[in-house]
């Protein structure tokens, strides 16, 4: 159950955070009628709702932190390439929209939350995931309450002399891990998409450095750089995770 705190302070400030979503998601929706990428939009977008799963967690709102937890996954997938943004997926997003509405209601006149699990299997069914069943997790001298609202999991460990880092969410899926020799990145490190593009357009170019940039300053790999040597002309070109030219400068204008 709520308490004044949280209703006086957490409601107002999580529905500024719900409407910027929904705005950023209305300029998605045009870019998809349009036919065109608005990976800023996108990223505002992920930024907002990470932004309210940290709020929800804050005030121990868990059914809005679990929500924010299970989109933030599909947003991040969708910035990866890995799930279409179609009318389909805006759909069950601008779903997520009127959701957090009616979540913010109920907490905010302390009710009983509505149920959000058919939404949940619909934001999994966005990256092919199955929803498991809950299961209760213990850790020593952590409440109960506590780990309701918890949505990720990270574990440091050494293996063959070697330091590990891996993050887990509350489902048990890896959405991270790095090792400590994984080393600047190389052609071998560039999306399949990216790579295929590069080599189908410029067989002989030579190149020169890579680069990859995270728009939302979270680690997650948004756009990727490729400065190359062709004819003799030092160019640069940008891509988006999915092999899509977002960019190509250089001396003089090449055909793409």
């Amino acid at each position: 159950m709520s308490s004044t705190r949280p209703t006086t302070e957490f409601v107002p400030e999580a529905q500024e955070v719900v409407e910027e979503f929904s705005r950023r998601l209305l300029e998605l929706e045009a870019a998809e009628r349009a036919g065109v990428e608005e990976p800023e939009a996108l990223n505002a977008a992920f930024r907002a709702i990470h932004s309210l799963k940290g709020l929800a967690a804050l005030f121990a709102a868990g059914p809005i932190a679990t929500l924010s937890h299970s989109l933030e996954n599909a947003l991040d997938a969708l910035r990866l390439g890995k799930v279409p943004l179609n009318a389909a997926t805006l759909d069950v997003l601008f779903e997520a929209v009127e959701s957090f509405a009616a979540l913010l209601v109920a907490h905010e006149a302390d009710a009983e939350s509505p149920s959000i699990d058919p939404l949940l299997a619909r934001i999994d069914s966005l990256v092919g995931r199955v929803r498991p069943e809950r299961t209760a997790t213990e850790l020593p001298g952590v409440d109960e309450s506590i780990l309701g609202v918890l949505t990720e999991y990270e574990l440091k460990f050494t293996f063959q002399d070697k330091a590990h880092e891996v993050k887990y969410d509350a489902s048990g899926r890896v959405f991270h891990l790095e090792s400590e020799d994984d080393g600047p990145l190389t052609v071998e490190r560039l999306p399949a998409a990216v790579l295929t593009h590069f080599n189908a357009n410029y067989p002989n170019a030579k190149i020169l450095s890579i680069g990859a940039e995270d728009g939302a300053g979270d680690g997650v790999l948004t756009e990727y750089k490729l400065k190359f040597e062709l004819n003799a002309q030092q160019l640069e070109i940008n891509y988006s995770p999915t092999g899509v030219v977002r960019s190509l400068e250089g001396e003089d204008e090449v055909d793409d």
